[in-house]
């Protein structure tokens, strides 16, 4: 058991609720918050208070009790697979369909959140000496997609919020669908069974699904 649950997420206009020490939350809560260095937010204009972009942030508690798509990749944003790095595939598919239903008119009031954070840090962000080329490739990667929806973060692979959140070593990309502090599904995938085309469609008919059944 963790010595120490995280500070809570965000609950209604009170702000956020604390999780008692070695209190077992209920099976399908969300299990704590998770601080993360935002590398690309642009959600909100550059100089807005709540462009996140460059910070320190929890994106949980961002996104509040609206429903949330949060995705979690043990691989990091460029892939050295060859001569010149390419974009981590499962990602970028999964993105920019995320992409497309946070930004989607008919869905707008459902208010749909969706973030990606790369667990590829050795420590946390200000103290891990790679962060600077950990952050410009997720920058790069943001860019390159044009998910301007979707912020993408970065955090340490190990840490009492992977545990809490039960982000298993070997599960190289997991995604966890949430409402109102809820898991309502999750998925891991692996280097054995990657993410794929059918997987996008699947986890993308489930959010849809639960976002016009609560229209």
């Amino acid at each position: 058991m963790m010595r120490r649950l995280s500070r809570a997420v965000g609950l209604l206009a009170l702000g956020s609720f604390a999780l008692a020490q070695d209190a077992k939350p209920a099976a399908d809560a969300i299990p704590s918050s998770f601080r993360a260095f935002v590398a690309a937010d642009d959600r909100f204009e550059k100089g807005s208070p709540r462009n996140r972009a460059d910070k320190m942030h929890c994106l949980v508690v961002d996104n509040a009790l609206n429903p949330t798509v949060a995705v979690f990749s043990r691989l990091p944003p460029m892939l050295a697979t060859g001569a010149q790095p390419v974009a981590n595939a499962e990602v970028s598919k999964l993105a920019t369909k995320l992409n497309e239903l946070v930004t989607d008119k008919e869905l707008k009031a459902q208010r749909l959140g969706a973030f990606v954070v790369f667990l590829t840090l050795g420590k946390e962000y200000p103290e891990d000496d790679k962060r600077d080329e950990a952050a410009k490739q997720a920058k790069d990667l943001s860019a390159q997609l044009k998910t301007l929806g979707v912020p993408f973060a970065l955090a340490p692979g190990k840490s009492e919020s992977t545990a809490a959140w039960a982000i298993g070593e070997k599960d190289t990309l997991t995604v966890v669908f949430y409402r109102e502090m809820k898991v309502l599904q999750k998925w891991t995938f692996t280097a054995e069974k990657p993410l794929g085309d059918d997987d996008v469609k699947t986890i993308s008919a489930a959010v849809e699904k639960e976002l016009r059944a609560k229209k």
